[in-house]
């Protein structure tokens, strides 16, 4: 069986040529790893002449960067043994370096905002979650509708708003 980062991988290089650069946003929680792969991959097609994409924004759900240590909470069977090297990651660093410009909306952060311990708080009535959960997507929407105005204005050489340090709290 293939990791999940291998099919993308696959599915890229088998990917008919495209007229066009794919701009892709990427969406994370916890630290980032994915997105160091795929900026490693983009980076790998490049050298051998194939850019079917390009990473152009990041989003995170996630505040806490720097949690490596909490990162393997069972989540998938490819990431079961920690990596010392990525001990200090930080992927913020990276989009830094690079000019990628990155968002956050801290989930947790949201749900306290709304009265309530985080997104996993028992408290939370049933009808209410997914009331809760679509009122955060709204605000992820407006996040995004944002960062694709700027793009827009970006290809059109008007004056924008820096959004790398754009971070939303309710």
């Amino acid at each position: 069986m293939l990791a999940p980062l291998e099919k993308l991988r696959k599915y890229l290089i088998d990917m008919p040529c495209a007229e066009k650069t794919m701009s892709v946003c990427i969406f994370t929680s916890d630290a980032g790893f994915n997105a160091l792969d795929l900026i490693n991959m983009q980076d790998e097609l490049n050298k051998s002449g194939q850019n079917p994409f390009e990473v152009s924004f990041l989003f995170s759900d996630n505040n806490d960067f720097h949690n490596y240590s909490n990162y393997f909470k069972g989540q998938s069977v490819f990431y079961q043994q920690i990596n010392p090297v990525l001990a200090d990651f930080d992927i913020r660093n990276l989009l830094l370096e690079r000019n990628i410009p990155n968002a956050t909306l801290d989930i947790d952060e949201f749900y306290i905002s709304c009265g309530y311990k985080s997104k996993n708080d028992k408290s939370i009535p049933v009808e209410e979650r997914s009331v809760l959960r679509n009122a955060y997507y709204e605000e992820v929407e407006k996040i995004l509708s944002l960062y694709s105005m700027i793009k827009f204005l970006n290809l059109q050489n008007q004056p924008h708003s820096d959004l790398s340090r754009f971070s939303v709290l309710q």
